[in-house]
């Protein structure tokens, strides 16, 4: 009498891919085994026909079609768009329509999905009809990824602001992306840091636009004191209230390809603080933009202690909107405009030595300490917009700073 194999519970599905298919010889005792797919591999071989099920080998959502799925598959398929369905952000996303031939069918839908949308797919065995040639079915799945390559829109550099800076409107974004291409066209890699202080809280200003991440090494400002981050600015209140930016002039900038750049709105005469620098001990070797100190504003790079390195223009007695930017373009050149006007130089041989400083922003770090802070009384409180850290800049880059400047603030009303 043969002998039996152990008793076992009959299965009315049909096996996994990798379940173990299992047949012996009564006769021997012995048994054999291999898995569902070797064993359609193998039944293939000997002639008994397809018995492999097609696969899905990969869906996306492309890059200018937001209105499709493109699904390929392992093998020449016949698709209807029976037993699939899609969701956009775990809500249904309705199939209009499915066309195409062999292994590449897409699939048109009601809607067009949007930039950074989870999207997913599934597929019902029991009423679908997927099949391959041999008539076999593709098998159910629930929830599988799709592929979501739908670009923004926007640079590169703008969407990792906005990931950010995630609380950013529609209009606020096309305004900061159309700065973005503005900086490009002057030179992106010439700035290593850009603020934007004008989005009403400390969360949302401390942002380096050039590299928005949340560290020291990126830039990101962290604010002391008093600072109000008001609509389209920020202030201190003239005592205890700046910014850290963590960036060092000595091993961030060249010594002598160096500038800064700030938009400072409601500048009164008198003062003699700073609205962004760094300084070794005593105030020497100032790296740093004084928007008035009497009617005039001051540069330095690098105060040597009543040197030569500054340079200074008079914008008279009325308070009102002032865009600074400065650069030291060599060992024997320093300039310095306000409101796109003509340059102001200093072509003496100017010395001193780039400080050893993180630059505080709404005044000046003395050696560690902040000094200089932007005022704040009687005759109107100083409100910062802009500040910029960058390598040396040529008239005609600050004049297109300017000109980007101006749209933003136009884009934005403030």
């Amino acid at each position: 009498m043969g002998k039996k194999f152990n008793e076992v519970t009959p299965q009315t599905a049909p096996p996994n891919d990798d379940d173990l298919v299992l047949w012996g010889d009564e006769t021997t005792g012995l048994a054999y085994g291999m898995t569902f797919t070797q064993l359609k591999a193998k039944l293939d071989g000997m002639g008994a026909g397809d018995v492999t099920a097609p696969t899905v080998v990969s869906a996306t959502v492309p890059n200018g079609a937001a209105n499709t799925v493109v699904v390929v598959f392992s093998e020449s398929v016949t698709v209807t768009t029976a037993g699939w369905s899609f969701r956009r952000n775990t809500s249904n996303w309705a199939v209009s329509s499915v066309a195409g031939s062999g292994t590449t069918w897409t699939f048109t839908m009601a809607t067009s999905a949007a930039n950074g949308e989870t999207i997913d797919r599934s597929y019902d065995a029991g009423t679908g009809n997927t099949l391959d040639g041999a008539g076999n079915e593709l098998g159910a799945f629930t929830n599988a990824s799709v592929t979501n390559s739908i670009g923004s829109g926007y640079e590169a550099e703008s969407d990792a602001y906005f990931l950010a800076n995630t609380t950013l409107t529609t209009p606020e974004k096309n305004a900061v992306n159309a700065f973005v291409v503005s900086l490009k066209s002057i030179g992106w890699t010439k700035f290593k840091a850009v603020y934007l202080p004008v989005w009403g809280t400390s969360t949302r200003n401390r942002w380096n636009l050039v590299d928005p991440e949340d560290n020291d090494a990126s830039y990101r400002l962290v604010f002391n004191g008093t600072v109000t981050h008001g609509s389209g600015f920020i202030k201190s209140d003239g005592t205890t209230g700046y910014a850290n930016t963590f960036l060092n002039g000595s091993t961030a900038l060249s010594s002598n390809n160096c500038g800064m750049t700030l938009a400072v709105r409601n500048v009164y005469t008198g003062g003699n603080s700073a609205g962004m620098g760094s300084s070794t001990a005593s105030l020497a070797n100032i790296f740093g933009i004084f928007p008035a100190i009497g009617t005039s504003s001051f540069c330095y790079a690098y105060d040597s202690g009543g040197g030569s390195e500054f340079t200074s223009e008079a914008f008279g007695t009325s308070p009102g909107n002032k865009f600074i930017t400065f650069s030291r373009r060599s060992s024997t050149l320093l300039a310095h405009s306000i409101n796109g006007g003509s340059e102001v130089t200093n072509t003496s041989t100017v010395g001193g030595t780039m400080p050893n400083q993180n630059i505080f922003l709404l005044g000046l770090n003395n050696n560690g300490t902040v000094d200089r802070i932007a005022p704040a009384g009687s005759s109107g409180d100083w409100e910062f917009q802009f500040f910029a850290i960058h390598e040396a800049l040529d008239s005609s880059a600050n004049s297109n700073l300017l000109t980007a400047w101006n749209t933003l603030k136009t884009a934005l009303s403030i």
